[in-house]
């Protein structure tokens, strides 16, 4: 290489540094901003993906207590229909055409509640006892009003419940007034102390009926309340009767949520935070939902089984994987191309011996000899 293009490469101006730079930049950045893209674009159908089976979630959830409002709503229109109050043979019969426990997870029984004043109770103690030697109405409580339960399927596992009065439970009597007042299905809050017995968690829904139909006024309603159709219902086995698997996962026995439900500050479901649940912030959710006047609140966060099957997991990690590669490759080809250059921008070395430049001293001795 001569010396002018030797020259030429050591003087590149200020402005061919800056463009090799920015040049450099762009080839080292481009790769990383398509993947930095591509994760965006997964990122958000992540999110949009949560936000489907969230709502997915809750809306099978209510629709599970729909169903069991339609069904009390039915055993309670056909206890209004008879003229007389249902013998336990005709609820029992009742039941098995209800087909009870038939795809209604979490419940656990179906029963009567009567509505009386306490100067009624003598005599309908002895008219129940005609079936049932040993039946009572307890506990005893000074309440204008008595809320013993009469009959409830199956028998077998809950006859000792026959004869408990809900009025002396606040929560169940809270929802029993509630639904009396407003013509409507309620539900209680969470009780482990249902029909006097210990039990696992539980909410009491009921439905009322009264004696002529139903009526506009509140003050009709109370007068005419003939008593209530209950469901005792294991909201543990409620809620996770709503499956929480997103379709076309490819094991569909792997939950992709973590899903916790509570009545206020009682837990119904689930703990407030899975050990296998990512600490992400954008994707959670908390819904509250007004539940047949009690509200519970729907705390929702994706579990790493979630990710695992978004179809745009591998696609960024590859991306971010062909990045770097191709960052190193380009460093590796900038690094050659660079010494090669630096090697043509080099001056010439020295000369050989058999082409040796005279020195100045021997130019002298020369000229002193001639």
């Amino acid at each position: 290489m001569g010396e002018t293009s030797r020259r030429a490469l050591r003087s590149s101006g200020p402005f061919s540094t800056l463009r090799c730079k920015v040049g450099l930049l762009l080839i080292l950045g481009l790769p990383w901003l398509a993947a930095g893209l591509a994760y965006s674009e997964h990122a958000d159908a992540d999110r949009l993906r949560f936000e489907r089976e969230a709502n997915r979630v809750v809306d099978q959830v209510m629709a599970r207590l729909t169903l069991y409002d339609a069904l009390l709503w039915a055993a309670a229109s056909h206890l209004q229909a008879v003229e007389e109050a249902a013998s336990l043979e005709s609820w029992r019969a009742y039941t098995r055409r209800a087909t009870l426990h038939a795809g209604h997870p979490g419940m656990r029984a179906l029963g009567i509640i009567h509505a009386l004043h306490p100067r009624d109770l003598p005599g309908y103690v002895a008219r129940h006892r005609l079936r049932n030697s040993r039946f009572r109405v307890h506990p005893v409580h000074g309440g204008p009003l008595l809320l013993p339960i009469a009959h409830v399927e199956p028998w077998r596992t809950h006859k000792t419940h026959a004869g408990f009065d809900v009025a002396s439970t606040e929560v169940a009597l809270d929802a029993a007034l509630r639904a009396r007042e407003r013509g409507t299905v309620q539900i209680s809050a969470p009780t482990t102390s249902w029909a006097g017995e210990p039990s696992e968690p539980a909410v009491v829904m009921l439905a009322p009926y009264y004696r002529a139909g139903r009526d506009a006024t509140a003050a009709w309603r109370r007068r005419s309340l003939r008593g209530f159709v209950y469901a005792e219902i294991a909201p543990d086995t409620l809620i996770s009767g709503a499956p929480v698997v997103s379709p076309g996962h490819a094991d569909a026995g792997e939950a992709q949520l973590s899903l916790h439900v509570a009545d206020r500050s009682v837990a119904l479901f689930g703990p407030p935070r899975s050990p296998d649940t990512p600490s992400s912030a954008i994707l959670s959710k908390r819904v509250a939902r007004r539940v047949y006047g009690r509200t519970w609140t729907f705390d929702i966060h994706p579990k790493r089984a979630f990710f695992q099957g978004s179809p745009g997991a591998w696609v960024s990690t590859a991306l971010a994987a062909l990045a770097a590669l191709a960052d190193v490759l380009v460093v590796l080809v900038l690094a050659f191309l660079t010494r090669r250059l630096r090697r043509a921008a080099a001056p010439a070395a020295p000369s050989s011996v058999s082409g040796r430049v005279p020195a100045q001293d021997d130019l002298s001795e020369h000229k002193t000899a001639a």
